[in-house]
């Protein structure tokens, strides 16, 4: 009943308290929308922008109150690290093993020094606890420690809230009793207890512990039998078993998440139990417990990792299961170089004194830590100068020929600047944004000679090394990229270089040395042999002079040897040109010091020039296509080009169609049209098929053009009945090539027609007249289309039977005159014309002589004065 009763009061307590703060925060809100209001109104008097003020007045507030909130979390963290410094403090007092002191001779015992103390604590007197307690005095001393920790950190987040309420109005109370109120007092160990027990307890203690510890092992880990078979092993599986952090930086945050499988036949459930002691400050593992897993059921872990100390770390997870504990190893490394080449022995083989062949070598990091390198040959030294950050040759007099040597005394100096300037450059940079190797083996003369640096994959500076043209020069030589840093998790390709000079075998060795002294000197080895060329061809450069689009083309390639065994030849065409040159037969078999010859076969297509591409010039339409000879157990193949000048075999006629428009059926149309070769080469051309009614002069529509030559011609169209006429004219070349012209007409029947169409007059004298007469006759006299043609244009309907008008219409400035030119014709009759020629001298054409004779005659008077003044 107490119970119930001191329930509702405090309900009733905490009912008036809610009310209480919701009464002090509405008075607040009210005052603080008063002090706005009032603020805004000051604002607005002043002339200034109310709006904005607000704005940065809640601005101001939201960061105080972020300022407020970061204090109170920095305070609540350092009350956290002062409790865990105080429970570490404490761990260790009690692993420390404590000495029992002795005991003096003549001195009471401490049973009867603390029943002195306690008699005259009961009699009242104030006296002070024995100075033989020390554990007392240890508690009581480590306890006041402990309250001025706690006192001063109570101070500060006091100061900091105590803006918020004042003395008055604290509502804070505690519920129960604590370390606060004065008259606490701490327990304190009897004197028994602190003779009787040794330290780590009693041996009863100890029995009572392990008994403890077996029950609840006991209790927790059990064995597992399903079927008659019981389990054994780990119980979870890890993916991946090993958790590794590797080349991480310290400073930086990094996480990975691992799986446990449930290994075991049945249920069975996993709880952490921790990291090995020296990963705590380092190691941080989160793990929700998922409760019971079928078997085959996972769960993930999520182990973060904060390195504070660039050391190598190792340990283990320790998880328990159902059926026993168990742990994933753990690892943290931190970088390291790990340097590799891909090969130690180069072997290029057999090849042919004066080839170059190439091959490269790869020398891979795989670790997170970069350093310097450099490529020398086995028997020079080198000595790394860390100041600089540079590689000085030190010089060898034993050696015969060096393949690296400088051309400059200043070099150096250059070397060194550019080296500085570079790294400024760097470390603005971003160190991933590096060029390709491709690009590091276009660097020009210029910048050879200057020593610039070379940028290329992983690499940051590389110096160029240049080989003197002197006659002791070594077979083998590296590239460009000799020396520079290599990244981590990068590699670099370095080319060796086997230009065999003397036939024989050749072989040298090579070496790697870097700037980190943990890092070991790589070695490898190159061995090549040089021998002489045994097959070369006649003919270096076959002309096939000027070729036409789809023509074949052949010719014969003689390919000699001075080998004493037969050989095998493979004929290869360049991958763009295989679709239009072929070489037949592709492989063949050439006998000891003999010739062979093989056919080459080119048909051009119209595709040539997209498919040729850097070997076809479309402006001056030439190819130059390379031809490959491979010779068996010869490495540097044959070569032969073949030249041709591709033309196409187009006529063009122009224009594209042809339109006669209307004419009749008593005369006849021409034209002219145009035919452009655009071909390098003269070809034949004729107009074959032509209807009736169309004649093509001159030669009939037969000739030669040359070539890029433009010819007219004269279309002649002469239709022999009323009708639409839609045909095509039809122009073959020498290559039966066939380029065709529409053509178009309309056919015209009229219904008059004249007696004749052509008059000859005879010789007319100037101012003379001659006469001549015709006929104009309308022979339609019936409609009927079956029984003779009927007067029409085209398919349109005939013409009427009637009289018919005509009318006679002469060019300008004619000397012809006809009578009557209008008139009307019956049908069946006809109507007699006559025309008249009438010859005259035009009165320009008399202007114009009468010029003439003027300046013939002042020519000749000025050429006279001229030969009587000499």
């Amino acid at each position: 009943m107490d119970a119930v009763l001191a329930l509702k009061n405090s309900i009733s307590a905490n009912r008036e308290t809610l009310r209480k703060f919701q009464a002090w925060g509405q008075t607040k809100r009210e005052l603080a929308e008063q002090q706005a209001q009032a603020e805004k109104k000051a604002i607005l008097a002043q002339g200034g922008d109310a709006f904005k003020h607000l704005c940065h007045q809640r601005r101001r507030q939201e960061l105080e109150a972020q300022n407020r909130a970061f204090e109170e979390e920095q305070k609540r963290r350092k009350q956290e690290i002062v409790s865990r410094l105080l429970k570490e403090e404490a761990v260790e007092d009690r692993r420390r093993p404590r000495p029992e002191p002795p005991r003096p001779a003549g001195q009471r015992s401490l049973r009867d020094q603390t029943w002195s103390y306690v008699a005259t604590v009961c009699d009242g007197q104030n006296a002070e606890a024995p100075p033989c307690c020390p554990l007392l005095q240890e508690n009581k001393s480590r306890f006041y420690q402990s309250s001025l920790l706690l006192t001063a950190i109570s101070s500060e987040s006091v100061q900091g809230d105590g803006s918020s309420l004042s003395g008055e109005d604290t509502l804070a109370w505690p519920e129960i009793p604590g370390l606060w109120k004065e008259d606490y007092k701490p327990f304190q160990v009897s004197k028994e207890d602190v003779d009787r027990k040794p330290v780590g307890g009693t041996k009863m203690d100890k029995d009572i512990l392990a008994r403890t510890m077996q029950r609840l092992r006991s209790g927790v880990i059990h064995k597992q039998v399903a079927s008659g078979r019981e389990f054994r092993g780990c119980p979870f599986n890890s993916k991946p078993k090993f958790i590794h952090f590797k080349d991480f930086d310290v400073g930086k945050v990094y996480k990975k998440k691992i799986t446990l499988i449930n290994a075991t036949y049945t249920i069975n459930y996993c709880k952490l139990v921790g990291v090995d002691e020296g990963l705590q400050d380092f190691i941080h593992v989160d793990f929700d417990p998922p409760g019971p897993l079928s078997a085959g059921m996972s769960c993930e872990v999520l182990v973060t990792f904060k390195p504070m100390i660039n050391k190598d770390l190792e340990g283990n997870v320790s998880f328990l299961a159902q059926t026993g504990g168990f742990s994933v190893p753990l690892k943290c490394s931190t970088k390291k170089c790990s340097l590799s080449l891909d090969k130690e022995l180069i072997d290029f083989g057999s090849y042919t004194v004066g080839e170059t062949a190439i091959r490269t070598i790869t020398l891979t990091n795989t670790g997170g830590l970069g350093t310097r390198f450099r490529f020398l040959l086995a028997s020079e030294t080198c000595e790394m100068d860390t100041s600089q950050s540079a590689l000085k040759l030190v010089s060898m007099p034993l050696l015969l020929s060096s393949i690296f040597t400088y051309e400059d005394k200043s070099f150096y100096d250059k070397f060194t600047t550019s080296f500085s300037e570079h790294q400024m450059e760097g470390n603005e940079s971003s160190p991933t944004d590096v060029p390709s190797q491709k690009e590091s083996g276009k660097l020009d003369v210029k910048e050879q000679e200057e020593g610039h640096p070379i940028e290329s994959e992983g690499v940051t500076l590389t110096t160029i090394m240049t080989i003197p043209p002197n006659e002791e020069q070594m077979e083998f030589s590296l590239g460009e990229t000799t020396e520079g840093d290599i990244g981590p998790f990068s590699s670099i390709k370095v080319p060796v270089i086997f230009t065999p000079i003397v036939p024989g075998t050749v072989q040298n060795s090579f070496k790697v040395v870097f700037k980190n002294q943990q890092c070991p000197t790589l070695y490898f080895k190159v061995v090549g042999v040089a021998i002489d060329v045994p097959v070369w061809v006649l003919k270096p450069n076959v002309d096939l002079k000027i070729c036409m689009y789809d023509r074949l083309y052949q010719d014969s390639i003689l390919v000699h040897t001075r080998s004493k065994a037969a050989l095998r030849l493979k004929f290869e065409v360049c991958k763009e040109l295989r679709g239009h040159m072929e070489l037949l037969p592709e492989t063949g078999y050439i006998q000891a010091l003999s010739s062979y010859s093989v056919q080459l076969k080119f048909l051009p297509r119209h595709s040539l020039p997209e498919d040729a591409g850097k070997y076809f010039d479309k402006e001056t339409r030439v190819l130059e296509a390379p031809m490959t000879i491979w010779v068996a157990d010869q490495i540097k193949p044959l070569g032969f080009t073949v030249h041709a000048v591709v033309t196409t075999s187009d006529l063009e006629l122009s224009p594209a169609g042809l339109d006669f428009g209307y004419c009749t059926i008593y005369e006849a149309i021409r034209t002219q049209i145009s035919l452009c070769n655009h071909s390098l080469l003269p070809q034949e051309f004729g107009f074959v098929g032509l209807p009736k009614f169309v004649d093509i002069q001159p030669n009939d529509g037969f000739g030669t053009i040359l070539p890029l030559e433009t010819l007219q011609l004269d279309v002649i169209f002469q239709p022999t009945k009323a009708k639409e006429y839609n045909f095509e004219l039809i122009c073959k070349s020498e290559i039966n090539r066939c380029f065709k012209l529409a053509c178009r007409a309309v056919g015209v029947h009229p219904p008059l027609e004249l007696s004749h169409y052509q008059i000859k007059f005879a010789a007319t004298s100037l101012y003379d007249t001659s006469v001549a007469t015709l006929y104009v006759i309308n022979s339609h006299l019936s409609m009927n289309s079956l029984t003779h043609s009927v007067p029409r244009i085209g398919s349109e309907d005939a013409f009427p039977v009637g009289p018919t008008s005509f009318e006679f219409l002469l060019p300008p400035d004619s000397p012809i005159t006809i009578s009557p030119l209008v008139g009307t014709v019956w049908p069946g009759k006809r109507c007699l014309v006559r025309v008249a020629f009438r010859p005259v001298l035009p009165s320009e054409l008399i202007h114009q002589e009468a010029f003439q004779a003027l300046s013939r005659k002042a020519g000749a008077c000025a050429y006279s004065e001229g030969e009587q003044t000499k």
